[in-house]
């Protein structure tokens, strides 16, 4: 359940760290996992709990804080296995309902040319 998801498996991880626990005390994990199951268990939560801490640690150097903050929210979603096309994080496309003469119709009258000096 946590291999499948992410979100899940960190939330695990910043509980533990927030109740000084061990990730296998927060999570309900049957008693057929044992004592190794439960050892690799904790380590690849926190493994993963500080994987996902350096990469949106590492993706948000931009010394402009508000593309600093949308990069890592980008980079959060993108870990946690959202869809990067349909994701509504990130950048928008610029050409995307432009009014520049290179969007407009051929043979569509422009609003400019009815101006009678």
């Amino acid at each position: 359940m946590y291999a499948t998801n992410p979100t899940l498996a960190y939330e695990i991880y910043e509980m533990a760290k927030l109740f000084c626990q061990l990730p296998s005390d927060i999570a309900v994990l049957d008693e057929r996992v044992g004592e190794f199951g439960t050892f690799y268990f904790n380590r690849g939560i926190a493994a993963f709990g500080r994987g996902v801490l350096a990469r949106l640690d590492e993706v948000s150097q931009s010394k402009n804080p508000v593309i600093a903050r949308t990069q890592r929210i980008r980079e959060w979603e993108r870990l946690m296995g959202g869809d990067m096309n349909q994701s509504a994080t990130g950048f928008a496309d610029p050409t995307e309902g432009s009014a520049s003469a290179h969007a407009r119709v051929i043979g569509e009258r422009d609003g400019d040319e009815e101006i009678v000096l």
